[in-house]
């Protein structure tokens, strides 16, 4: 059972995974993040490239995602035969209720609480970067 994760960046879409194991000496599970997976580029200059990448994108689409879309459904639907308390204490537990955002009395923050950056003069500048390149 996989969980794919999509990042977007304009045209290109990189695909990775983060993939559960169950470590029974330790009786916990243990995720491992999968980045080597394909990444899609929709708009490049040349339109068979395009095309190709097109294709590429949903054929992984519909044999990996889709294909563990439907096992993660499969082990949602199902009715469990035995109630396992291990397998449920090493679950994440997950909040019934968002938290709720507390107020502020302001709604900026004051110049006196503003964090100060000390800055370097602008001569300071020129020899830091004479210093750097050199």
């Amino acid at each position: 059972m996989r969980f794919h994760i999509a990042l977007v960046n304009g045209t290109r879409i990189h695909f990775s995974s983060i993939e559960p194991i169950f470590d029974q000496q330790e009786s916990t599970f243990l995720y491992v993040y999968n980045r080597n997976k394909p990444s899609f580029n929709l708009g490049t200059e040349d339109r068979e490239v395009d095309i190709e990448s097109a294709l590429r994108l949903l054929t992984y689409l519909r044999e990996t995602v889709c294909d563990d879309g439907l096992q993660i459904r499969n082990i949602l639907n199902r009715q469990s035969r035995k109630f396992n308390l291990s397998l449920k204490a090493a679950l994440p537990h997950l909040p019934n209720q968002a938290v709720k955002a507390r107020p502020f009395k302001t709604k900026f923050t004051p110049q006196l609480k503003r964090p100060r950056y000390n800055l370097l003069a602008k001569g300071e500048w020129l020899k830091l970067f004479i210093a750097l390149t050199f």
